[in-house]
């Protein structure tokens, strides 16, 4: 008798690509998104004054934010940081604005991995229940993505950091899942593509997991079980 009732798959570069999992055009990517946000200010007539290097703008507020909050930062708290440090005359709504057009801006880039909806299917049929974890710093896009997917019905729970307010590299995460599901650690098995925020963490708390170990490509040292093929989870979640 298996003792597995839920399967917790990670969202960002595991379950959904996107160009942040490429090192090599993460930062292409989140540059082209935040011109296109003080383009769109400008437009609107706002004072922006000019960036030799948005992303470092960007980057240094982030991780200063990281540095001095306990947990993961809401993504409209450190857009609205860097607008008041860019010395724009904000209100609300054009917080609300830059949020929902970052959020759609950043959903539109994630794409099914390839036969993900046959996965998730399978697991199903088998008899597990699904949730997703993510780190990303809006629950919001998360949620877009899976509702444009056409793959929200699959998922019991989009569990994320913004929701929980703790790192996925922290154990309590994880601790926090299983609470959350009333379930004991064993009974949840997760799926993840990094071993500081996925594995290591999950295992700290009893969680059963599996490496989609895509960046190191399954080294003899990595955790097993290890997969190079995110569809090989299923070698591992029997009927």
């Amino acid at each position: 008798m298996r003792d597995v009732d839920y399967v917790s798959l990670d969202f960002a570069c595991t379950t959904f690509w996107e160009p942040g999992c490429d090192p090599k055009y993460s930062f292409r990517y989140a540059r082209d998104t935040l011109l296109k946000i003080l383009d769109m200010l400008r437009e609107k007539g706002y004072s922006v004054r000019e960036l030799d290097d948005p992303y470092k703008f960007y980057r240094e507020i982030l991780d200063s934010t990281y540095r001095t909050i306990p947990g993961e930062p809401w993504i409209r708290y450190v857009l609205l940081k860097m607008l008041l440090k860019l010395g724009v005359d904000t209100d609300e709504y054009i917080i609300d604005e830059i949020s929902d057009f970052y959020v759609k801006e950043r959903s539109r880039h994630f794409i099914p991995q390839p036969g993900l909806e046959m996965l998730l299917k399978t697991i199903i049929a088998r008899g597990y229940r699904i949730v997703l974890t993510t780190a990303i710093t809006s629950h919001d896009i998360v949620k877009n993505v899976l509702e444009h997917s056409g793959l929200m019905k699959y998922f019991k729970l989009i569990f994320s950091t913004q929701m929980v307010g703790l790192k996925k590299s922290d154990p309590k995460f994880y601790s926090q899942l299983v609470e959350t599901l009333c379930v004991e650690p064993y009974m949840v098995i997760h799926v993840g593509d990094d071993l500081v925020t996925d594995i290591e963490p999950a295992r700290i708390n009893g969680l059963k997991t599996i490496y989609y170990g895509w960046r190191t490509k399954c080294r003899a040292s990595d955790p097993q079980p290890c997969i190079l093929e995110l569809r090989e989870v299923l070698n591992y979640l029997p009927p």
